[in-house]
């Protein structure tokens, strides 16, 4: 059921299909009708704290079970729904969590011999009419998320510390708002800035807020949303991408988990590439031609963001391209007590600074994200408590509840 579910909305959004996608759809229903995997069982409580990370991509819902995927992740895993969560409710934490893609296979049933005589029709019909309609074929954009321009908000003074990376920054700020400053006395232009490091340490924030601060316009896009099985399509969205940049410069495009599109080609084997593999080498190709074409007067600057920079394609770092390289380590402990402060300035409160001592103390490897975690725990926890403040005692157990869903994420 959970296979049929995926080829109805894979079909459904892809209403120009061409024959030999249809044919791929009908061998990989074969393909898993026949092997019929038994997927991982988690317990409904270790979905919900992943769920509660924002680290849920997609998920499936039968009425009985959630079958989910975790970001940057292949493997879907399976838990008992019933009856600690019922339907509407999860439909309601998917949505407070962010989590892009949500099948309710409850609200229709097609029997596999349905699903086999619809998706050989597809593939029949499209063969009539393949090389006539290849010609009107046009491939899905970017999401209108990835495509609008956005109003940040963000600034630097909403970030905490990382002032070395503030500062590699000011350059990008100073080009956009007087790029003559540095054209006058030869300097050639640096439009490409890679900030790596581990998860949730700001990258998207500092990015932001360099959008903010130049007051720019700012494009964002997840380097995952290029990428599909139809030739050509990541490609074409490199290109929209960067056609919308120029439509609206001086602006700042922005490509979270870049890793996905451009990790070194020589780790391929090109002898057994997939589809999927010469599709995100096409893709990556179109995106290094990109990078080069700027012309002198475009104030354009692209920003990545990646967790793993050790795995990047050499060409893609090369100079001329990405040439400000910004690591943003895990926050020390001084880090994490200013971040603590930063984001209780908007929360009632009445914690004293011995407690924020004591927290930042002892999170030593938590990320910013963590940290604010904790702060937003601590006011659920005095709403329960039906409390008009925050408090020590809140602040606490809001650390240690965050600190026992870590350890039970990394396997402790």
């Amino acid at each position: 059921m959970f296979y049929i579910r995926k080829i109805l909305e894979s079909i459904k959004s892809n209403l120009n299909i061409s024959a030999s996608a249809a044919l791929i759809l009908v061998i990989f229903f074969l393909s898993k009708a026949k092997t019929n995997p038994t997927l991982p069982v988690v317990k409904i409580s270790n979905f919900m704290l992943v769920l509660q990370k924002k680290l849920v991509e997609e998920v499936v819902y039968d009425g009985t079970h959630i079958i989910f995927r975790c970001v940057n992740q292949a493997q879907w895993m399976s838990t008992q729904a019933k009856p600690m969560i019922n339907g509407k409710e999860l439909l309601k934490a998917l949505v407070e969590y962010g989590v892009p893609k949500f099948y309710n296979s409850t609200q229709i049933y097609y029997s596999e011999k349905q699903i086999m005589y619809l998706l050989m029709s597809i593939a029949a019909t499209s063969y009539v009419f393949g090389i006539v309609a290849s010609h009107f074929i046009n491939f899905r954009g970017f999401s209108n998320k990835s495509m609008i321009a956005q109003p940040t908000g963000v600034k630097f003074s909403n970030i905490y510390g990382l002032n070395h990376a503030k500062k590699q920054l000011q350059q990008i700020i100073e080009y956009l708002q007087d790029p003559q400053k540095f054209r006058s006395v030869g300097a050639r232009l640096r439009r490409g800035v890679m900030i790596y490091g581990p998860p949730g340490t700001g990258k998207t924030m500092l990015a932001k807020a360099t959008a903010t601060e130049s007051n720019v316009q700012f494009l964002y896009c997840s380097a995952t949303e290029f990428i599909e099985i139809y030739v050509g399509t990541g490609p074409k969205r490199v290109r929209e991408l960067f056609t919308k940049a120029r439509q609206i410069s001086p602006s700042i495009i922005f490509i979270d988990e870049i890793d996905s599109i451009a990790y070194k080609r020589k780790n391929q084997n090109f002898g057994a590439e997939t589809g999927s593999d010469n599709e995100r080498v096409s893709t990556l190709n179109q995106l290094l031609t990109e990078l080069d074409g700027f012309k002198e007067n475009e104030n354009i600057v692209v920003i990545a963001a990646t967790n793993r920079i050790q795995i990047l394609d050499d060409a893609l770092l090369r100079s001329g391209r990405f040439d400000i390289k910004i690591e943003i380590p895990q926050p020390s402990e001084n880090d994490r007590k200013g971040i603590l402060e930063v984001h209780l300035k908007n929360k009632k409160h009445q914690i004293t600074s011995g407690m924020v001592d004591i927290v930042a103390k002892n999170t030593n490897g938590f990320s910013g994200a963590d940290m604010e975690n904790i702060t937003n725990e601590s006011a659920y926890i005095a709403i329960e408590k039906q409390q008009e403040f925050i408090i020590d005692g809140d602040f606490l157990e809001a650390f240690k509840k965050i600190s026992l869903e870590k350890q039970h994420m990394m396997g402790q």
